[in-house]
């Protein structure tokens, strides 16, 4: 299997559909309500939450069209996410993947209200997926809603804005981060996937599993990703991160232990291929 030419195909059915989605549902709505919507969820992005929800559908015998609506709907919530995380009262980020973050570009009430927008739509894709779906839409829905709020993503994010006063930040402290911040949307992209599919109990098990490894190896990798932008910053050694704790060689033992986790778990699954290899297109380099 050519992994790049694959995964072009399903980046571009993500994107495809998140336009069509514009085109037929925003049709008759203002510029200015689409503008800031539509440029922050087309901006680039490797989708990968999306397509762990087509792909564990699919691995697991689920109908991608019924996966797709679900994809465009975490796509949605990832996108909504990074909005809000760039604004002055967050990251304070004035660039997102080369571009101008959304509240630089329109401003900063805009950029607030272009997350809300964008998380309102994906609950309404989800909803509307619900009215023609089964149970495993509903159980989709709720995994989605669960681990996009308090009690996972959004408390990720309240983690973090603690821990940077904090003192003396801990292992077991990023380890909370990690497991809420990024952890629970890419659990609840691949659980989606699982509960298209109907699965039982034994693959939702392997598939949490799955995920935790997947989230948590995907961290170490971005704080690497970023380390070399934190070093000019003066606060970059408090940066909750496992580098910071463990120092750069134990991270990535770590990082190597959650790769080798997730894989031997997908190693369980005759039609996961996509995602052995993209395993090794996002760690390859480690």
């Amino acid at each position: 299997m050519d992994f790049n030419t694959e995964y072009n195909k399903r980046l571009t059915l993500i994107n495809k559909h998140i336009e069509l989605f514009f085109e037929n549902e925003c049709k008759n709505l203002e510029n200015f309500v689409t503008e800031p919507v539509i440029y922050s969820v087309l901006n680039g992005g490797k989708r990968i939450r999306g397509i762990l929800t087509l792909e564990v559908a699919k691995m697991l015998g689920g109908d991608e069209e019924k996966a797709l609506e679900f994809a465009t709907a975490i796509e949605f919530i990832q996108a909504y996410s990074l909005v809000h995380d760039d604004l002055p009262c967050m990251d304070d980020d004035d660039y997102r993947r080369g571009k101008l973050s959304c509240h630089k570009k329109f401003g900063e009430a805009k950029g607030v209200l272009c997350g809300d927008s964008l998380l309102n739509l994906s609950y309404e894709v989800m909803l509307k997926a619900i009215l023609t779906g089964g149970s495993g839409e509903k159980k989709a829905a709720y995994e989605i809603a669960r681990r996009a709020g308090i009690f996972g993503m959004i408390k990720g994010q309240l983690i973090d804005i603690d821990l940077m006063s904090k003192k003396n930040i801990s292992l077991d402290d990023v380890e909370k981060l990690i497991e809420h911040k990024t952890t629970a949307l890419i659990s609840a992209a691949a659980l989606a996937g699982a509960h298209i599919a109907n699965a039982g109990d034994k693959d939702i098990e392997n598939i949490k599993n799955y995920a935790y490894h997947l989230g948590t190896a995907f961290q170490i990798r971005d704080d690497f990703e970023d380390e070399q932008e934190d070093k000019a910053r003066e606060d970059a050694q408090k940066t909750p991160n496992f580098i910071n704790i463990l120092g750069k060689e134990k991270a990535i033992e770590k990082l190597v232990f959650h790769r080798n986790s997730a894989e031997d778990i997908l190693k369980k699954y005759r039609n996961s291929e996509f995602l052995m290899s993209m395993n090794s297109f996002l760690f390859g380099a480690f």
